[in-house]
């Protein structure tokens, strides 16, 4: 196969997602384990800071992996599926009325697992994040448990079934406002929960985007921390670190809950579950650091 059939393939793949299209995330190169996608800074895209989302960066790397293990498939194959299982990202710098770059390289590629390192670099030169992820390489239709509330989310069990009629929309980011996220106002043990509808974060199977999912748990970490009483709604902060893995990829929205573990200075560290509201399936759990600098 040509290195030319090759990219026309892995760009295939990476435009059938319809939430990459709405963040305006544009294929610029797959071959020989290595990818590259940027996006263009848009308003939609912003935080409350008017910084490039850190859901967006994550979004961005998630792809440059998937498109970087596919490009090492020696043979096409419409049998065989992508799946991240693990993704860490350290946020080094804002990126701030600029486009940014993100790269993936395969570093091991085994039968059915492949790592990747990633990095993201904005227009202007600086590295504003890196990261590292791991990837199941599978065929379509594997089998893939899906676990319930009693063995698989704890929030799930804890909080019952809900829906988007008992939420308010969010405000004030326009990223998390694009998505169509929802807040719940009623917390349990001082989680803080939001859910993520299907409609605006759709990829090419009709399940939400890994993109999106990552920016889910990103956004229910940094919420964790202004449950603390010494930080009010108006200090404005930033993602430090997270790392995902994921569990299933069960169809229709993702409830995401986050829960405050520990504060270090301005420093707080969160872990968040993910799972299906109408079945308490795991989806994903991490940990999230959030970084607030104004605190009393």
């Amino acid at each position: 196969m040509s290195s030319k059939g090759l990219s026309e393939r892995v760009r295939a793949l990476f435009e059938a997602s319809r939430y990459q299209q709405r963040l305006g995330a544009r294929f610029e190169h797959a071959g020989d384990g290595r990818a590259v996608v940027a996006l263009a800074m848009r308003a939609t895209n912003a935080n409350r800071s008017g910084n490039l989302h850190g859901g967006a960066h994550a979004s961005l790397m998630i792809s440059a992996a998937m498109l970087a293990v596919a490009s090492t498939e020696r043979e096409p194959s419409e049998s065989k599926a992508i799946s991240v299982r693990g993704l860490s990202i350290s946020y080094l710098g804002a990126a701030r009325n600029v486009g940014v770059r993100a790269h993936g390289e395969v570093v091991r590629r085994g039968r059915d697992v492949a790592h990747v390192a990633l990095r993201v670099d904005s227009d202007t030169g600086d590295v504003v994040a890196t990261g590292a992820a791991s990837l199941a390489i599978h065929q379509m239709g594997a089998p893939e448990s899906s676990v319930t509330d009693s063995g698989g989310s704890r929030r799930a069990a804890m909080f019952g079934r809900v829906s988007i009629e008992d939420g308010r929309p969010v405000e004030g980011s326009p990223f998390l406002e694009e998505s169509g996220l929802i807040v719940f106002d009623e917390f349990v043990d001082d989680w803080q929960s939001l859910l993520i509808p299907v409609a605006p974060n759709e990829d090419a199977d009709g399940h939400i985007d890994d993109g999106a999912v990552v920016g889910l748990l990103d956004n229910c970490g940094s919420m964790a921390a202004y449950t603390t009483e010494s930080v009010t709604r108006e200090s404005i902060g930033a993602t430090v670190s997270l790392s995902a893995v994921f569990a299933s990829s069960a169809p229709g929205p993702v409830v995401g809950s986050g829960r405050l573990l520990s504060r270090l200075g301005t420093a707080f560290t969160s872990e968040v579950e993910l799972w299906s509201p109408t079945d308490g399936s795991l989806r994903a759990a991490g940990l999230v650091c959030y970084r607030i600098p104004v605190v009393s």
